[in-house]
């Protein structure tokens, strides 16, 4: 089942992440290829396990340009992304159905990946349906430098038709990582850049809260092994 985000706080967070990350990728030249993945493959399939939590789904929407000078145009859906994770022992997959609303070259992730396990790729099958002559070629698949995942479409699949006017269709793409999900940004290149803000890896920080308890934890056990003599008071000196 998925969920549509419109809910205030996520609007907050929306409107934040499109002033933040509206660059671009990085060449190739400044990145590491991953090996590619077939989200087809039985293997692939048969490994997710189960699913964590709804399904949730959002636009990517451009920036709003109005402030500038000279103004620009309002933010705009460039097209649609449903991502769904799952989750086998201490593997959470992170599935990411993409649809371009105009013809598009490029997706990623607008944030470092976390616990990132160096397994990616993309469904080879709906590639091909979308324009590509093939799938296993349609996108380059690699880190970037700062630690985001891109998938940049090949000049050879953009010369077929890939995700042009006449092949607006969804492809599924996929990543791996150790970390349990949050709401992150992702990235769609069209003529203009959009982002959405939906499942991702979340690094968890300590509330403060916890950090306190944990200080006066830390704190009780000192006092209870100094009333019993098993820790000298000097060895506490800074």
């Amino acid at each position: 089942m998925a969920r549509v985000i419109g809910n205030t706080a996520t609007s907050i967070l929306r409107v934040a992440i499109l002033v933040a990350s509206v660059a671009l990728a990085p060449t190739l030249a400044q990145a590491a290829l991953i090996p590619v993945s077939n989200f087809d493959d039985p293997s692939v399939q048969g490994s997710l396990g189960a699913q964590v939590g709804d399904s949730l789904s959002a636009e990517f929407m451009t920036p709003d340009l109005t402030g500038l000078t000279p103004p620009g145009g309002p933010p705009h859906p460039i097209g649609a992304i449903t991502t769904t994770v799952y989750q086998n022992q201490a593997v959470f997959t992170y599935v990411l159905a993409v649809r371009p609303y105009a013809s598009a070259n490029e997706v990623n992730t607008a944030f470092a990946i976390p616990g990132f396990l160096n397994v990616a790729g993309w469904s080879f099958s709906q590639a091909q349906t979308a324009g590509a002559p093939s799938g296993a070629t349609a996108f380059w698949n690699f880190q970037t430098s700062d630690g985001r995942i891109d998938w940049l479409a090949t000049s050879a699949a953009r010369a077929a038709g890939l995700w042009d006017l006449s092949h607006l269709s969804t492809i599924t793409f996929f990543y791996q990582s150790s970390v349990g999900p949050g709401l992150v940004a992702y990235n769609l290149k069209t003529n203009e850049v959009g982002t959405d803000a939906t499942w991702g890896p979340v690094a968890r920080v300590p509330e403060p809260g916890s950090l306190l308890l944990l200080g006066s934890g830390a704190i009780g056990v000192v006092a209870w092994l100094r009333r019993r003599g098993s820790i000298d008071p000097r060895t506490l000196r800074a």
